[in-house]
């Protein structure tokens, strides 16, 4: 695995960056005590978008394999209205998502359901079950840019 920088840590997640590979990385972090959703869950999200300000990354990494939260309806609306356009604006190109296998059927199986409302549109994104092969994925493209 390439060599990051963890940059933030909180009780839900940390943010790493891999200067390598121009990349913050987003890792949640299990948290059964407490189900994330709403101002809380936006909130984890800035947190995200003000590295990625200082930073400026091109790529994101997103391992949500062990986070505990759910997108309520407004979250949604709120993350396909202001963060997606902002990540794209930013120069963001494309995510690599980190689920559980089951995640990733399912998921993937939703997508092909619903391609013509699919958010991230913007991006060119892979699902991945481990954080190494989203890191392979995301080095992939350096020399090429």
């Amino acid at each position: 695995m390439l060599h990051c920088v963890k940059v933030f840590e909180n009780l839900f997640a940390k943010v790493v960056h891999y200067p390598e590979i121009d990349t913050i990385g987003h890792i949640w972090f299990a948290e059964p005590t407490q189900l994330l959703f709403g101002d809380i869950y936006q909130e984890q999200i800035q947190i995200l978008l003000s590295f990625c300000d200082e930073y400026q990354p091109s790529q994101l990494l997103l391992d949500l394999k062990d986070g505990q939260f759910m997108i309520d309806s407004a979250s949604r609306k709120w993350l396909q209205e202001v963060v997606y356009p902002k990540q794209k604006a930013d120069g963001i190109k494309r995510k690599a998502y980190v689920l559980n296998h089951e995640e990733v059927d399912a998921l993937a199986l939703s997508l092909m359901l619903t391609a013509e409302e699919d958010p991230h549109q913007f991006f060119d994104f892979q699902y991945f079950s481990e954080a190494e092969e989203a890191v392979r994925w995301l080095s992939s493209f350096v020399k090429k840019e």
